[in-house]
């Protein structure tokens, strides 16, 4: 049954600054996608000197149309929105510096330059745009979410690690600064990973709003990977399809804002988080996948795998994955059993690849030391 308006409302004081104001029509979100995937289009169509136009218009527009909501939204969720918006907006400025030192410099600009500081600079504003509104949404006893997101965080931090900083690392052609700066940028996507992580966890009921800001911050992210994988191949060239990530996520942004549902989205939740038995068990049980693909990569391809980093990941896992198990017990939200359970399995079959990996490798290089041998004896 369709509920009215005010049928929640109607039992509970809003807060001072938490007056909703009426929001933009439904038909300003689907026009701003709309108008959007047509300049997306167009990026890829138009000549070379219009492409860098088109991509900064169109985070223009998500700017834009996060400072209307931030305008139009009470004072208790304006910080959220504004935080989001200024974030996106220093992502411009990079964007337009980065132009400029490419048009000085006859088109390289140099890494890294201060276009760099400025897009780092992005990423804070975003990621405490998502605490806060985590911050407001959350219920005063709920710390699961939390919990929970810092676990998928350390665990997508394992092949982070060994497929993006491990290599800037090592890569002793770059300069000191350079290497700072290559490796801030998967930190930094962390930290949109852990924040969104807990926001997500956080939303009951998904609206068109939410699932928006998910997309976006998704897309971006993934932008990024495919970007840093492309630069360590040395196979990026501008304009690339990777493009389109971070362009989508200016759309999913932008449209979130003008939605009418975004004005709900900040709203403070009745009760805690409380996810089914299956659904918790399945998420924290899964949760060892990140980690297994970076030891199966190792074992496929013979690349050295850092098992200290892995296992560490692991035992920090591990601990905070036995302070959820007490939480649920201690509140009989749910039965922990079954996630126990699962995950005990999941801890097992890691530990047992990553020794079988490391046994292999050793098996390799042994065969390959007396093959030497017998080539030097032939």
């Amino acid at each position: 049954m369709r509920r009215s308006p005010a049928s929640h409302a109607d039992v509970e004081e809003r807060a001072p600054g938490q007056e909703r104001a009426p929001g933009p029509p439904r038909r300003w979100a689907a026009g701003f996608l709309l108008a959007g995937f047509a300049a997306l289009v167009a990026y890829y169509l138009v000549a070379d000197e219009l492409q860098d136009a088109v991509y900064h218009a169109i985070a223009l527009a998500c700017v834009v149309a996060l400072t209307v909501r931030s305008w139009i939204a009470g004072s208790r969720d304006r910080g959220a929105w504004l935080l989001l918006g200024v974030g996106v907006l220093l992502w411009l400025v990079g964007d337009l510096v980065l132009t400029a030192l490419e048009t000085s410099q006859g088109g390289t600009a140099p890494f890294p330059s201060y276009a760099h500081a400025i897009y780092l600079a992005g990423y804070p504003a975003i990621a405490i745009a998502a605490m806060h509104a985590s911050r407001l949404r959350a219920h005063p006893q709920d710390r699961g979410a939390g919990l929970e997101a810092l676990m998928v965080t350390l665990a997508v931090a394992v092949p982070v690690y060994a497929f993006w900083i491990a290599p800037a690392l090592a890569d002793s052609g770059q300069s000191t600064s350079a290497a700072v700066v290559s490796t801030a940028y998967p930190v930094m996507d962390l930290l949109l990973i852990a924040v969104g992580v807990r926001l997500a966890l956080g939303i009951r009921h998904w609206s068109v709003a939410a699932l928006l800001l998910a997309a976006g911050l998704g897309a971006n992210v993934l932008a990024d990977v495919g970007y840093n994988v492309q630069i360590l191949a040395g196979t990026y060239t501008s304009p690339a399809p990777i493009d389109a990530g971070w362009l989508i996520s200016y759309l999913c942004w932008g449209a979130a804002a003008l939605h009418p549902s975004a004005g709900s989205i900040l709203e403070p939740a009745r009760e805690p988080s409380r996810p089914t038995a299956r659904s918790r068990a399945m998420l924290l049980s899964l949760i060892v996948v990140p980690p297994l693909t970076v030891v199966g990569t190792s074992y496929t391809f013979g690349t050295e795998l850092d098992a200290g980093a892995v296992l560490g990941a692991l035992v920090a896992i591990s601990i905070v994955m036995i302070v959820r198990l007490r939480d649920i017990a201690r509140t009989g939200s749910s039965p922990w059993r079954p996630t126990g359970l699962l995950y005990s399995v999941a801890f097992v079959v890691l530990v047992s690849a990553v020794g079988l990996t490391q046994i292999h490798a050793e098996g390799q290089q042994r065969v390959a030391a007396i093959q030497s041998l017998l080539r030097a004896d032939a």
